[in-house]
């Protein structure tokens, strides 16, 4: 797309396979819709914002990290795919979290540093999920989350 001149995403990759391309189309932009909600995963639970959902799918990748623009503020994530899960949040102040992260009912989770309890475990996409929320009195401190799938890897 570059090579070809364009400035936003376009129709196809490359004009060979799509002579009589527009040039602002939304099959081109999807990967900047798809990207940030099913593999960083940031969703968002109420409208306008007002509640995030993080639902990272980090099966096959080793880590992947990224800024998502809402009219709150950005949210920052990156996260790491090895044992354990490491998972870096930032989000606007007041801003209420839910987590639903790769683990299982025997995993570990902490949040800076502490043990915390999940309120469920579920299946979702093949894989077991760990879910618990954090509530709107954090600031613009960022989180530090680990799901650690060796129960013996820390002890409470």
């Amino acid at each position: 797309m570059i090579e070809s001149g364009a400035t936003i995403t376009c129709e196809a990759w490359d004009q060979k396979f799509k002579p009589n391309q527009d040039w602002n189309h939304a099959w081109g932009a999807a990967p900047a819709n798809l990207l940030p909600r099913y593999v960083l995963g940031v969703v968002p639970a109420e409208p306008g914002w007002k509640s995030l959902l993080i639902r990272p799918n980090p099966e096959g990748l080793h880590e992947c990290r990224g800024k998502v623009p809402t009219p709150r503020g950005s949210i920052f994530v990156s996260w790491v795919n090895e044992e354990p899960l490491t998972l870096r949040l930032t989000v606007p102040a007041e801003t209420p979290v839910s987590f639903d992260l790769p683990g299982s009912n025997d995993s570990i989770v902490k949040v800076n540093g502490e043990i915390i309890q999940c309120t469920q475990s579920s299946q979702g996409e093949g894989q077991e999920r760990v879910r618990f929320h954090l509530d709107a009195s954090h600031g613009t401190d960022p989180f530090l989350i680990e799901v650690s799938h060796n129960p013996a890897a820390w002890k409470p």
